[in-house]
């Protein structure tokens, strides 16, 4: 599964001034209350936002950004400028009893990344995200929070690390509160004070790898998350899991009894050096040519990708066999008494030279010969 299924909306929040675009979804949100600045991001720009300006975004109730007892992420890059009690991502508005969802933070003794629903408009649950502890201002932190329907669970994770979870088995309320981000909606309250950057609304709960993902060793990932930190590096073992954003080709090394397997998202081709006996197999990615130097009584075989031309030293003895691609002729030296064989590449007669002794030279020999003769004892 890809990071952008089910995901609703994903703010970049890059824009210079103005409102905050919907880079996937159709829920752009109007800049409400004052002007809020650009400044360098997490990744590219965010936006700044002045609790003391009384600014936010907001968009009206909508059926994509209503839960009820659904599965729901939200995750949200910030950075304290000052610390107080704020709302990031907010659709909670008390008048009328019109809580729902709201990730934010609680100062004071508290001094934790809160996230908080209600069951019914008016009950509120929240969890705090003390396994990471107390942030500080000037640091971009990392936030995922989530409703997990199906195992009856709300959780917080700060910068991808342990979640602090909590039993939930009474869903979440589905009211017509605004969306709001940088404080709480219609202008109750709770104004950010600090960075906010990469929004984004899931109707999914993320799985631990793709928050890790998001993260990205702390550098954050773009959307739509195809940069390098999506990449999940896997064993040849492991097969690539529905829960990676992307999936690095996989550099496979295996034996040569190891066929490449439909678990790895690319393999290499291979190169198996192999005994002569063992034939390349269909089970091999890619097989490199063989060099099969062989035996003159072994014969290239079908089953070497390539063979090198074998050079095949021969006995006088021994014919020259079909077997052998090349066969280097002999230089035999033989008696006067012995008559040239057809197996002798190269024959020259020793004693006395009489007109009737011609050299013979059955073969080519590559290279240059040497004879000598003796006339009168002389060489």
């Amino acid at each position: 599964m890809a990071l952008t299924d089910n995901l609703i909306s994903h703010w970049n929040l890059d824009e210079a001034s103005g409102n905050a675009l919907d880079a996937h979804g159709g829920n752009t949100l109007t800049e409400t209350g004052g002007t809020i600045a650009s400044t360098t991001g997490k990744v590219g720009n965010a936006r700044d936002f002045e609790a003391g300006d009384t600014e936010y975004f907001e968009i009206a109730d909508n059926t994509d950004l209503s839960t009820g007892d659904i599965d729901f992420t939200i995750a949200a890059w910030v950075k304290f400028e000052t610390l107080g009690n704020y709302a990031i991502i907010s659709k909670w508005t008390p008048t009328g009893n019109q809580r729902e969802y709201e990730l934010g933070y609680t100062a004071g003794g508290t001094n934790r990344f809160r996230f908080q629903v209600s069951t019914n408009g008016s009950t509120t649950v929240t969890l705090s995200a003390s396994t990471f502890g107390a942030p500080s201002t000037g640091v971009w932190y990392f936030l995922t929070a989530w409703h997990d329907a199906t195992n009856n669970q709300l959780g917080i994770a700060v910068n991808a690390g342990t979640p602090d979870t909590v039993s939930h088995t009474t869903g979440v309320f589905n009211g017509t509160s605004a969306f709001a981000m940088g404080a709480r909606p219609s202008a109750v309250g709770d104004y950010w004070d600090g960075l906010i950057d990469e929004v984004g609304f899931w109707k999914r709960v993320l799985t631990s790898d793709e928050r890790t993902a998001l993260y990205n060793g702390g550098a954050g990932l773009a959307y739509p998350f195809s940069g390098g930190g999506s990449a999940v590096d896997r064993t040849a073992s492991s097969a690539p899991s529905t829960s990676d954003a992307a999936v690095r080709s996989l550099t496979a090394l295996r034996s040569a009894t190891s066929a490449p397997s439909t678990s790895d998202a690319a393999a290499r081709a291979l190169a198996l050096p192999r005994a002569l006996a063992e034939a390349p197999s269909t089970s091999d990615a890619a097989a490199r040519a063989v060099s099969a130097v062989r035996s003159a009584a072994s014969g290239p075989s079908t089953s070497d990708a390539c063979a090198s031309v074998v050079v095949v030293a021969r006995s006088a003895s021994a014919a020259p066999s079909t077997s052998d691609t090349i066969t280097v002729a002999a230089a035999l030296f033989r008696s006067a008494s012995a008559s040239p064989s057809t197996s002798d590449a190269v024959v020259y007669v020793t004693g006395t030279p009489a007109p009737e002794d011609p050299i013979q030279l059955f073969y080519a020999v590559p290279g240059p010969i040497s004879l000598t003769y003796e006339v009168d004892g002389e060489p």
